[in-house]
């Protein structure tokens, strides 16, 4: 089965099955036939609100334990700009965010996505993410941090573990659109757009990213009053010992 919404790629089921097990949701769904948009963590959460429904009962709730253990690896800004431009089941991401957070993830990652996403409709089907467990009580994650990592494929893991470090904040957003979303080096007026935030928090981020020698800020060859944001290396983060993603905010 393939899609018939906004995204902007192909997918079918075995597609999700096949991203969710190499970034270590699920078990033994791992593929070497991998989808091109696999890497790409916030396309595989809105493909998920696309075909979850036909998901298993048991794989649904590992997604949503996982991401209530690794909600920090989540853009969460960008995940919000791209659901809202791209995906007819918006609703339905909103909806796995927030049981997400009710069992443990970063409170920060409802509060963006409510901002922007809307409550499913009760007439739409798809919108059946379990809440709670059989017994009514909420139900824990079964996700470890490290088991994670360890399960997550080889080509995904320093990504990852990027990502966690940021702690989806707008610096994440910003790698990740960089390395995803365009073609060429953006214009910051272009990076405010895509990710539909301010100028200031945008200038925020990109100062902070300069300082940890992610990006670059270069002027336009052609126009020298335009600069564009190009992305440097990713630098190496230790996979050993524990060091990983970070624990989610249960406050």
């Amino acid at each position: 089965m393939t899609n018939e919404a906004r995204l902007p790629f192909s997918f079918s089921l075995d597609d999700l099955r096949a991203a969710l097990g190499a970034l270590g949701v699920l078990e033994g769904a791992a593929s070497s036939h991998l989808p091109k948009w696999w890497r790409d963590l916030e396309r595989v959460l809105l493909v998920e609100a696309e075909l979850g429904y036909m998901l298993k009962y048991n794989e649904r709730e590992r997604l949503v334990d996982w991401l209530a253990v690794c909600s920090p690896v989540v853009a969460r800004h960008r995940l919000a700009a791209l659901a809202s431009r791209e995906s007819r089941h918006d609703g339905v991401l909103r909806l796995l965010v927030s049981t997400a957070e009710s069992r443990g993830a970063m409170r920060d990652i409802y509060t963006v996505a409510s901002a922007v996403l809307p409550w499913p409709r009760h007439s739409r089907p798809r919108a059946t993410v379990p809440l709670f467990d059989s017994r009514g009580r909420s139900a824990p994650p079964r996700f470890e941090v490290g088991v994670v990592l360890a399960a997550a494929d080889s080509r995904v893991r320093q990504q990852l573990l990027e990502r966690a470090v940021r702690r989806g904040d707008l610096r994440a957003s910003v790698v990740v659109a960089l390395e995803f979303d365009f073609g060429a080096p953006p214009t910051q007026v272009e990076l405010v757009e895509h990710l539909r935030v301010t100028k200031g928090s945008l200038r925020h981020a990109l100062a902070a990213l300069m300082l940890e020698r992610r990006v670059t800020i270069d002027p336009d060859p052609v126009n020298k009053r335009k600069v564009r944001v190009r992305l440097l290396p990713a630098p190496s983060y230790a996979t050993d010992g524990g060091e990983s993603c970070p624990e989610g905010d249960t406050r």
